[in-house]
């Protein structure tokens, strides 16, 4: 992932990891909102709720082995999803904006997560229709692919992912990078990525997706 500590809608990404992903942006007032997970004072345990609406949708505390949530953000137009994204060519906004429209984006919500020094990223952007979740997988997937994204997220390698249709595992930025699962289901597109391009990590992620993928809202 790089060195920015927020990622990119579906870009994602990771290496960029996220850098994708993990791009500080700056989301516009009135329509970003953020959560922040505090632990209670009080000796007495206290029971945590389960999550529910679109936080559902996100990872939850160490389902992404060792990592906890460092905060939740929503983000309610593509103006306000993309403005997250810093370091990206204004051509790959202009695409990614026009695909927002395209498909009917509704909201966005990016969960960052933190393993100590260690990066990763939960989210989950609600579209029109399945067939406009599968159209915004397709988008991202390819250009991350596309060779003019080598300039700024890494270069890009595939990895297998079993467990979850259609799921699209890939690298940016080899071994100094980070790595990313990207998937639809329903009128949702989901992608959890992380820092770190190492077996370990990958077997981590592959295993964190998959929980999310069966544990979904129907």
């Amino acid at each position: 992932m790089s060195s920015d500590a927020r990622p990119r809608a579906g870009w994602v990404v990771v290496s960029v990891f996220v850098a994708a992903v993990l791009v500080t942006g700056c989301g516009s007032s009135g329509q970003k909102t953020s959560t922040t997970t505090s632990t209670p004072s009080s000796s007495t345990a206290v029971a945590a709720s389960p999550p529910s609406g679109m936080e559902a949708r996100l990872l939850g505390k160490n389902e992404l082995a060792g990592f906890q949530s460092a905060g939740v953000s929503t983000y309610k137009t593509p103006s306000s999803w993309i403005s997250r994204e810093q370091g990206v060519p204004a051509r790959q906004l202009a695409a990614e904006r026009a695909m927002l429209n395209r498909n009917g984006f509704r909201v966005g919500m990016q969960e960052d997560l933190m393993n100590g020094g260690t990066q990763g990223v939960s989210l989950v952007e609600q579209f029109r229709s399945p067939a406009a979740a599968r159209d915004a997988l397709a988008f991202y997937v390819a250009e991350f692919k596309a060779p003019a994204a080598a300039s700024f997220a890494g270069a890009y390698a595939p990895l297998k992912v079993s467990g979850i249709p259609g799921a699209v595992g890939y690298s940016l930025g080899g071994a100094a990078g980070g790595i990313n699962i990207a998937f639809s289901d329903g009128a949702y597109y989901y992608l959890v990525g992380r820092d770190g391009d190492n077996p370990k990590a990958i077997a981590s992620l592959i295993a964190a997706a998959q929980h999310l993928y069966h544990q979904l809202p129907q």
